[in-house]
């Protein structure tokens, strides 16, 4: 599947530049007959569906890579931007929801007591019980150290929040050992939708924040929606 769109990806590409490129040679020779305002806005127009076809397959690639890479891939916080905003753009969705930074909890603490094998193998869970819960729409990636963001194309905040809540349980329900002794394991996140919370990325991932720091303060292992103003 991942080389099915490369390809395509690919071939887009080509487009966008033979077009662009013959559409600026045709601009520049217009007292030929060949260069009229018709052809040119054509090639234009080929471009310009090329390149909205392009990006469609980028935000695929970039959801496929995730899911391929079994989520231990981490993006900087100008990768999670890109995400979603092919989020916003390309899931042909009025709305969605953004489950933001779920975060385990106490990781450090599990790493300072257990290892950092340990603390590896609880990420690698996590990472797989989020796989497990993900279908082909959603966009999963992790940000960074343990904190996940989610993004859930079509999902009221009530449906989100359910998700949420059924991804805390089985996290929580999760039996780990390391060296005979139990690791416990919760996680705590925030539930936003696109584009009540926030009209931009920034905006979103902001106020996800603040929501996931209210629920650190209500003792972790919660999930917190974040209210309109």
């Amino acid at each position: 599947m991942l080389f099915q769109y490369n390809l395509y990806f690919l071939i887009l590409s080509i487009t966008v530049i033979i077009s662009t490129t013959v559409a600026f040679a045709a601009w520049q020779r217009r007292s030929t007959s060949l260069a009229s305002k018709p052809f040119i806005s054509m090639m234009l127009a080929i471009a310009g569906y090329a390149t909205v076809a392009a990006m469609e397959a980028a935000a695929i690639l970039l959801r496929e890579k995730i899911f391929w890479s079994k989520l231990e891939y981490v993006g900087s916080g100008s990768v999670i931007t890109l995400f979603l905003i092919f989020a916003m753009q390309f899931t042909n969705k009025n709305q969605f929801c953004l489950v933001g930074s779920m975060d385990i909890d106490y990781f450090k603490n599990i790493n300072d007591t257990f290892g950092h094998q340990a603390g590896d193998r609880v990420i690698q869970v996590f990472a797989d019980l989020l796989r497990n819960y993900s279908d082909s729409q959603n966009i999963v990636c992790r940000y960074g150290g343990e904190e996940f963001v989610l993004a859930l194309p079509g999902l009221t905040q009530e449906k989100a929040f359910q998700h949420a809540e059924q991804i805390r349980l089985s996290f929580q329900a999760a039996r780990l050992e390391s060296g005979g002794k139990e690791i416990h394991t919760t996680v705590s996140g925030a539930v936003a939708v696109f584009p009540d919370h926030g009209k931009t990325t920034d905006e979103l991932l902001q106020v996800v924040d603040q929501a996931l720091y209210a629920a650190t303060l209500h003792g972790r292992n919660c999930i917190k929606r974040v209210q309109s103003s």
